[in-house]
């Protein structure tokens, strides 16, 4: 821009620069990150689930998850499709779409947030949101769900999510002609929504209210569409919550996710906040500051309107303030309805809260960008939180090459060893020596113990009798 202004390149030029660099910057990133998922081994519920469906097939996997696990029959059905087409000897590649499916998320959450912008703008605020993203998973989770397990649960349901604006739109926009395939469009994607997963229940519905809010007065098919999608996600939903394999999961009868009651989830609002607050960098700063600024805006508002309220739905959705504090605010309760379940401190509802958390960010930011009326102000603000971004991201996604390039590497040898010894008794080495892990890819590794059921599944899976981890004190000695 002050190329422009100083005459030195023109107005397109400079354009075109800015264009190709943002995409040059994107492609960096987003190589990167699916990069990382070739590096990758199958993990844990991988095998389970990989030897359940060879031995049952598709259909018999989805019902025996269906009555023994959970009723989540959309993400299973994919789940059980990829381990029944893709052997573990590619399973890599199913964690490098993973990592393409993250950057996926990741533009078009930026599609929302910078709705006007120019296709540059886009481009380059959709790298550095797949940076921050990327980022705080790994240190909210340790992970950024690269495993195909997780990646199908856990994922794949976000961007459901991210999709559901624009299937909305394709279904209500569709031509008289194709009418009814609008119609099955609507139902299908919120009855998959509503059934992917229990943890995107608050988000998906305050979706769905955003779209009455938006649409019902627009159309007669606006309001049809909208109510084949809730009936679709209601559907969906019921068949999640409802399926006999909540109730045969161990804990589940102990707290299940429609037992609390208003008043318990409001006691225990404080304690999500204090764990997030520990697991999130930031996260407790900039609620407080966050919740100060939309306060007084509110007040602002209402003292110079002379009404209650912040006045017009469209004038809250324009506004980036309160957004930023709306996505924050959801990201917070979706956690409320499964803070009694059992093990809930190490639920991956997590990924769901850093989501919103990146979201709220940005929007932050835009706000932010709108008070800034000094261009070169404005300039070292992006810069600084782009640089920012990307220094971590480049840092922490090379440490965890260099870390997962030599993991893969054992699991390759050791998989060979297995093969060479199947039907026998086997102890395999560790796959890592040195303790370090990589911090953003799912790892457990086999027990001491051949009973563990990780040791029991991988047994399964290469037909061998039993497997045992060497200890670190058994592998020095021989």
């Amino acid at each position: 821009i002050k190329a422009v202004h100083a005459n030195f390149y023109s107005n397109l030029e400079v354009k075109l620069i800015f264009k190709y660099f943002s995409i040059f910057i994107l492609g960096f990133i987003a190589i990167a990150i699916i990069g990382l998922g070739f590096l990758g081994w199958p993990v844990a519920d991988d095998f389970c689930n990989a030897i359940d469906v060879l031995n049952m097939g598709i259909f018999g996997f989805i019902e025996s998850v269906f009555y023994k696990n959970s009723g989540r029959i959309f993400t299973t059905a994919i789940l059980a499709t990829s381990f029944a087409w893709v052997s573990f000897q590619y399973i890599h590649i199913v964690m490098a779409c993973m990592g393409a499916l993250l950057v996926c998320i990741s533009m078009i959450s930026i599609s929302y947030i910078f709705p006007g912008a120019s296709k540059a703008i886009r481009i380059a605020s959709g790298a550095i949101f797949s940076c921050v993203f990327w980022v705080l998973l790994g240190a909210a989770t340790g992970e950024v769900v690269y495993w195909p397990t997780g990646g199908y649960v856990y994922l794949v349901p976000l961007f459901l999510l991210v999709m559901s604006k624009k299937m909305m739109t394709i279904s209500i926009n569709a031509s008289q002609s194709r009418a009814i395939a609008s119609y099955a469009l609507a139902f299908a994607w919120y009855f998959f929504l509503g059934n992917s997963i229990e943890l995107l229940i608050v988000p998906s519905v305050t979706l769905l209210t955003y779209f009455y809010l938006i649409y019902w007065s627009s159309s007669k098919r606006a309001r049809l569409i909208l109510a084949i999608s809730s009936f679709g996600f209601l559907f969906g939903f019921l068949l999640l919550v409802t399926s006999p394999g909540n109730f045969v999961r161990a804990g589940a009868s102990a707290g299940h996710v429609l037992t609390p009651s208003i008043l318990d989830l409001t006691k225990n609002y404080y304690k999500v906040i204090s764990w997030l607050s520990s697991i999130v960098p930031g996260v407790r700063p900039y609620s407080i500051l966050l919740f100060l600024l939309f306060a007084t805006r509110i007040i602002h508002e209402c003292f110079n309107r002379h009404l209650i309220g912040i006045g017009t739905f469209k004038d809250f959705l324009g506004n980036p303030l309160y957004l930023s504090f709306l996505c924050l605010c959801v990201g917070y309760l979706s956690y409320l309805p499964f803070s009694f379940v059992p093990d809930f401190f190490a639920t991956r509802a997590k990924i769901y809260f850093v989501f919103f958390y990146a979201v709220s960010l940005f929007y932050f930011l835009k706000y932010l960008l709108g008070l800034i009326n000094n261009l070169n102000l404005r300039i070292a603000v992006i810069l600084s939180f782009g640089l920012t971004a990307f220094s971590i991201f480049a840092y922490q996604i090379s440490n965890d090459y260099r870390i997962a390039y030599g993991i893969r590497k054992n699991y390759l040898a050791r998989v060979e060893f297995i093969r060479l010894h199947r039907g026998e008794e086997i102890f395999i080495s560790p796959l890592t020596m040195a303790g370090q892990l990589p911090k953003h890819l799912h790892f457990n590794d086999a027990s001491v113990d051949p009973q563990h059921w990780i040791n029991q599944c991988m047994a399964r899976y290469y037909y061998v009798d039993r497997i045992s981890l060497l200890s670190a004190y058994d592998f020095g000695s021989n």
